[in-house]
């Protein structure tokens, strides 16, 4: 980035700054036609009146502002989506209030949408920036007079809070969705909502526009229309929603309540036409079950479903309480809930298991979310000793307390479930749902990974015992205080207590037929702990007995056996302290006599060097006697002798050089030309005579000798008599 670009893009963000806003965008539909009947000024004064009456509703919000305003329309910022729809929704309920003015009506359309965005200076004085502004006048520009659409971030956030009556001059509402549409400089298709008056009657999904064309998905197309909403009823039925409870792929489960009856019941809609087979699974498990066990007490019941026409949906009983860890949330954490509860609660979900595997279904997405705990409010009344005996009749719940027996535990969602074998099904034939159940599409892998069994993550059919281990994956969880902790190869180093590891491992075991045979096997080891530890005690006590018996039997075969070791023992020792007594007098003779040779080689070391020393002295008295007769040998020019006296002390093998500088000398002295020639005879040399080239020398000696020399070569050629 060059330089002059960067101080831009830092000045830019000195200026500006970003936020996460509700942006509504409103339009007045045609204005130009207004302007044609009522003239322009009558027109404008109407549209000075409509802004006004804009402005005074924006006042009612403290977390409002308008942002900008363009002939005939508004752009206004909020800082929470649900306070945007509703002022949107009394903007258009005072439009619709009749006037005494003449002419066609004021009509807006307005869109809204959520997003970043950059706002320039401060709040109330500035401008927006971004794509997210674009986009809001997309969304407006596909409504009509009168029309409220959003996009779908908006819509689930306020159709959660919003209740149609209580606004002002707002009838109760009904919320549809009409699916995804692509608009104009947006990369990714955006879903298209809107909120409306019930008394409007049924939406229609907007027309496309030149910036906005509605999107037909490869993969199957959603359900649309219609959505649930708080304080709405459920099309058809006296049910009206008053909560969200959840949602997934399929679609939302919300809590209604009766008009009249004053009942709960749990509503599970299906939003997408091929989850409907999903939807038909449960009402088929749901049938079997009801059929085979009729009301268990830890199976949420069916209460009706409709599958026609949308919105499809099932309805369930309504268990008071919540998910198992949105309960254990309220607790104050799993490690808040005592360890006697957490059984109970496992204890529970395996007598639904045990209930269910004997009907012939198997559940296959055993996990804390399907596994519903509510605590009876009086539970001093709830009659028989609690499942556990833990010596703890009452656990703390906060300023109050609940006991054991007062946990009610229910399974739920049955959606992804099967059934052990086709002949299960043979009484439901009649009902149509026979082949959702045998659809060969179905995943093994359908569920939850974390809770998957093995066999199941290596795509083979599930089994009654594959519910084992999903429900020993949860007991796990409640046992180390974690309900997001998967099991790991380690898992059995966190569980102090040997019979739940034992447990546990019963569980988990690799192959299926090293599981629990079923799960009421699972809850009796559960509820049975505290006996089985008695059973325990006592087996390690006896054991215990049994060792100490065996150890003093022992005992006395060891205090015989050690008598007898020990007798063997000290004859062992006298025999060993006389040979100890024998070792040492021959140890000190040893001694003395080593001591007496040692005094001799000292007494033979000595002579030795004093012999040594005597014998070098004299050598140094002959080396300086013989040095001084090879100086007086050199004087008289008798190298001969010289040389025979300085040969005398070259050190022999062993023995040291006392030869110093002065031998050196004098050696130095003896090897002269002259010395070499003249040295060679035995007596003095008389005379000398050179061949006339200077090559050859000849010399004779007063023996009569005469020597024949090559003078280059310094070589005795031959000698004559």
């Amino acid at each position: 980035m060059t330089w002059p670009h960067q101080a831009k893009v830092e000045a830019f963000g000195q200026k500006h700054h970003t936020g996460l806003v509700a942006l509504v965008f409103t339009d007045i539909v045609d204005s130009t036609r207004l302007k044609q009947v009522r003239g322009d000024r009558a027109a404008i004064e109407r549209i000075e009146r409509h802004h006004g009456l804009t402005r005074q509703l924006l006042a009612g919000f403290v977390e409002a502002e308008e942002v900008e305003t363009a002939g005939d329309s508004f752009l206004l910022l909020f800082s929470r989506p649900s306070d945007a729809v509703r002022f949107a929704l009394c903007l258009q309920a005072a439009l619709g209030t009749p006037a005494d003015e003449a002419g066609p009506p004021i009509r807006d359309r307005i869109g809204i949408h959520a997003g970043e965005v950059f706002i320039e200076g401060k709040a109330g004085t500035g401008r927006l920036f971004g794509m997210q502004v674009d986009t809001a006048a997309r969304v407006a520009s596909l409504a009509v007079g009168g029309q409220i659409l959003m996009t779908r971030f908006v819509f689930d956030n306020a159709r959660q809070v919003l209740r149609g009556d209580v606004l002002p001059g707002v009838a109760p509402l009904t919320w549809s969705n009409h699916g995804p549409y692509r608009l104009k400089g947006v990369d990714e298709p955006m879903e298209i909502c809107e909120v409306a008056e019930a008394t409007a009657g049924p939406r229609s999904p907007p027309a496309d526009s030149e910036k906005a064309q509605r999107v037909i998905p490869a993969d199957p197309e959603p359900v649309l229309g219609w959505r649930p909403a708080l304080e709405q009823r459920v099309p058809g039925t006296e049910w009206t929603l008053e909560e969200k409870l959840g949602e997934g792929g399929f679609g939302e489960v919300w809590l209604g309540r009766h008009a009249t009856l004053q009942e709960r019941r749990v509503f599970k809609f299906c939003f997408r036409a091929d989850r409907v087979r999903a939807l038909k699974r449960e009402v088929t498990l749901f049938r079997l079950l009801k059929e085979r066990l009729g009301e268990h007490p830890h199976i949420v019941r069916l209460c009706d479903l409709y599958l026609d026409e949308p919105p499809f949906y099932l309805e369930t009983e309504y268990v008071p309480g919540k998910d198992l860890a949105s309960w254990c949330r309220s607790q104050g954490g799993v490690e808040a809930v005592p360890p006697v509860a957490r059984l109970e609660i496992v204890a529970q979900t395996a007598e639904a298991l045990q209930a269910a595997h004997e009907a012939g279904v198997i559940h296959r997405d055993v996990k804390p979310g399907n596994i519903l705990v509510g605590v009876t409010e009086t539970p001093d009344s709830v009659a028989g000793s609690p499942p556990l005996d833990s010596g703890q009749p009452a656990i703390a719940r906060g300023p109050r307390t609940f006991n054991p027996a007062g946990l009610r535990v229910k399974l739920t969602d049955f959606g992804v479930g099967q059934v052990v074998s086709q002949s299960c099904l043979a009484g439901l034939t009649r009902a149509g749902f026979t082949q959702t159940i045998l659809s060969g599409s179905q995943s093994p892998q359908t569920g939850t990974q974390i809770y998957m069994a093995p066999e199941l993550l290596a795509g083979r059919p599930a089994t009654t015992r594959s519910d084992i281990y999903s429900l020993g994956v949860v007991l796990y969880q409640l046992l180390v205080g974690d309900l997001t902790r998967p099991v790991t190869t380690d898992w059995a180093q966190e569980i102090s207590d040997p019979l739940l590891r034992d447990d546990l491992q019963h569980c988990f075991a690799g192959h299926p037929h090293d599981r629990f045979a079923n799960a009421g096997q699972m809850a009796r080891n559960l509820r049975g702990l505290n006996q089985r530890r008695e059973a325990r005690a006592e087996q390690m006590a006896a054991q215990a007995a049994r060792e100490a018996a065996a150890y003093r039997r022992g005992l006395v075969r060891a205090t015989l056996v050690g008598a007898a070791a020990i007798g063997l023992l000290g004859c062992l020792v006298l025999f060993a302290l006389r040979q100890t007594r024998l070792a040492q007098v021959a140890e000190f003779h040893a001694a003395q006599n080593a001591r007496q040779a040692l005094s001799a080689a000292r007494l033979l070391d000595e002579q030795r060097q004093r012999a040594e020393a005597g014998e070098l002295q004299a050598r140094r008295n002959a080396y300086a006697s013989d040095l001084n007769l090879a100086q007086q040998a050199l004087q008289a020019n008798n190298l001969g002798r010289a040389l025979d006296l300085l040969n005398r002390h070259r050190p022999g093998a062993g023995q040291p050089d006392l030869r110093g500088w002065e031998w050196q000398y004098l050696w130095q002295r003896c090897q002269s030309d002259a010395t070499a020639v003249l040295g060679q005879h035995s007596n003095s040399v008389k005379a000398l005579a050179f061949a006339p080239d200077g090559r050859y020398l000849a010399a004779g000696d007063f023996d009569g000798l005469v020597k024949l020399w090559d003078c280059n070569r310094r070589h005795v050629i031959t000698t004559l008599p």
